[in-house]
């Protein structure tokens, strides 16, 4: 594939089983992939040569993250909650990074389950399970050193995960209502979280 990935886009029309890889400067297909049975609502890219996500979301349920690579026409793996997945999120670390020193590249994904899940995913292996939420985990976030998760529920709390040891480093319950955006400032000390009720709350997460 001659294109840079960077340039790169996924996209699937409402209501049809497939999606293509396009380029920005052709906006012609690249790779298209089709011949599913349900709906696809939602993908994630990895800024990897060759690998990205894929969430399929079934009429029986949306608790399967599939990995495909572009040079395969068929999906590598099939990731599976016992829920439904809410949210999915590459670790800013690996090949193609910001963070090129850090060899490993993890997948992490919040469901409805309660869990946070942290995956393996180009072995297609789950590397830890997190249980500390009381309800659906509905927002993940990686620290831009991406040595720390933030997850967010609908039990309204705020965890911050050490995603090598599966340990809270640090819990914030103090939020009225759940929380359905992160964002950690540059320096990896601050998180902005919003909620479904319009407010921004700015947290210290410096340990």
């Amino acid at each position: 594939m001659e294109e840079p990935y960077h340039c790169m886009f996924a996209a699937c029309l409402k209501g049809q089983e497939k999606f293509a890889f396009t380029t920005l400067e052709s906006l012609k297909p690249v790779k298209t992939f089709s011949g599913y049975q349900y709906r696809l609502t939602f993908m994630v890219s990895r800024r990897n040569p060759t690998a990205g996500v894929c969430w399929l979301h079934t009429l029986a349920s949306a608790m399967t993250i599939k990995i495909w690579a572009l040079d395969q026409d068929e999906w590598l793996h099939d990731l599976v909650h016992n829920e439904i997945v809410h949210t999915v999120r590459w670790s800013p670390t690996g090949p193609c990074s910001k963070n090129i020193n850090k060899p490993y590249c993890v997948l992490a994904s919040g469901s409805k389950d309660k869990t946070v899940k942290v995956w393996d995913c180009f072995h297609g292996q789950l590397l830890y399970c997190f249980n500390g939420h009381r309800a659906a985990v509905i927002e993940l976030e990686f620290r831009p050193d991406g040595e720390y998760l933030a997850s967010a529920s609908d039990d309204k709390c705020l965890l911050i995960w050490n995603i090598r040891y599966g340990k809270i480093m640090k819990s914030y319950n103090s939020c009225d209502t759940s929380i359905y955006n992160l964002s950690w400032d540059k320096e990896g000390n601050l998180i902005t979280a919003g909620s479904d009720y319009g407010t921004l709350c700015v947290v210290d997460v410096t340990f």
